[in-house]
């Protein structure tokens, strides 16, 4: 980027002149301006116009709205921005340090340079806070959105107040100076500058659960959400509240898992499990919740079932039993089948087996001749 005083043609005015621009300089990168104090008188303004003039660093390709191709090489001129404005004087002051008659910004005022994230039709306030002691009255001189006002919260104190419209999604760059007055005149502080971006709310994708879905899950089973999020900005998060034992990861860009596993102590009871989206807008503020942008809030519940009882195997074994005397269906059950039972075990079947005699009848054996 480069930086040249307008000519007369570049003024775009009738009778125009350059103005008194003998004092001032300017270092072509980063475009600063620079005067000589003591050829400037206090009071005096100075009109100043130039042009900026944008420059790549290498050759690219430019693509116009018409679809029309361009390859510009490092002489090629991106864009022309005429920059005009009118440069005044301060008196001097009787000492430089800040904080006494000159402006010194103190927190929350944000960094200049700084980048702020708000959402549409969320109200957003940018507190600048300073100290002079010396200074009996103070102004703050802003530019940036026309709807952005200016309020004085306290002594010392004033705020940039913005509520965006959808019209108005995107970068907006806002710059703002203290203006304030002491016993030798009136000072500026530093200028500084920031950008806001208007985003729309984070949204919930296909994959994410409804609001008001109910699940199921049995015992030491495990359940599995993908919460799926649209978001303007990398710098959200994922805030879950639910069961204690309930795992979050995030998958990539915007794709959450939620894991949960219950167990016995949880079966039979239904749990809520509710979610959303924040994302922050990079500014201290007096009020922790207006740093936060939040999506809608949604809520499931999940009831664990039990588990299902273990299958139980059965068995039916047909014997025949011989003996001399005949034997009553008590003594079958209370004594051969005891006797079956230690057998079994002893063949290697668990001792919890249960053996129960179904049915019995009499065989008749005729005696051989």
């Amino acid at each position: 980027m480069f930086c040249s005083f307008m000519t007369i043609s570049q003024l775009k005015c009738d009778n125009c002149d350059p103005g008194v621009l003998i004092p001032i300089m300017f270092r072509s990168e980063p475009c600063s301006v620079l005067y000589t104090p003591n050829l400037i008188q206090s009071g005096d303004m100075l009109k100043v116009d130039f042009i900026m003039e944008d420059y790549p660093k290498a050759s690219m390709n430019m693509t116009a709205t018409n679809g029309a191709q361009e390859t510009l090489e490092f002489y090629n001129t991106i864009s022309k921005v005429p920059i005009q404005f009118i440069f005044t004087v301060d008196p001097a002051v009787p000492d430089c340090e800040e904080g006494l008659y000159l402006p010194k910004y103190l927190p929350p005022t944000p960094d200049h340079e700084a980048r702020v994230y708000t959402a549409v039709q969320q109200s957003i306030a940018i507190f600048i806070q300073f100290t002079a002691n010396y200074s009996s009255s103070s102004e703050l001189l802003h530019n940036g959105p026309l709807n952005m006002t200016v309020e004085r919260t306290r002594l010392k104190e004033h705020a940039l107040v913005w509520i965006p419209t959808e019209e108005e999604i995107g970068h907006h760059p806002v710059c703002y100076v203290l203006l304030v007055t002491t016993p030798v005149g009136k000072h500026q502080s530093e200028l500084r500058c920031l950008v806001v971006t208007v985003v729309k709310e984070p949204k919930f994708l296909s994959m994410t659960p409804a609001n008001g879905t109910s699940l199921s899950v049995t015992v030491n089973q495990p359940i599995i959400l993908f919460i799926d999020v649209e978001t303007p900005t990398k710098d959200y998060e994922l805030v879950v509240s639910g069961p204690n034992n309930m795992t979050k990861s995030r998958l990539g860009s915007g794709l959450f898992l939620l894991r949960w596993t219950p167990t016995d102590a949880e079966a039979g009871k239904t749990f809520s499990i509710t979610f959303s989206v924040i994302f922050s807008n990079f500014i201290f503020s007096p009020d922790p919740l207006s740093n936060y942008y939040q999506s809608e809030i949604r809520t499931i519940t999940v009831t664990v079932k039990k588990a299902p009882p273990k299958p139980v195997g059965s068995v039916f074994l047909r014997t025949k039993i011989i003996s001399a005397t005949p034997l009553s269906k008590d003594f079958i059950q209370n004594s051969i089948l005891n006797q079956l039972k230690e057998e079994l075990v002893n063949s290697g079947l668990t001792p919890q087996i249960t053996l129960r005699l179904v049915s019995h009848r009499k065989i008749e054996e005729t005696p051989p001749k």
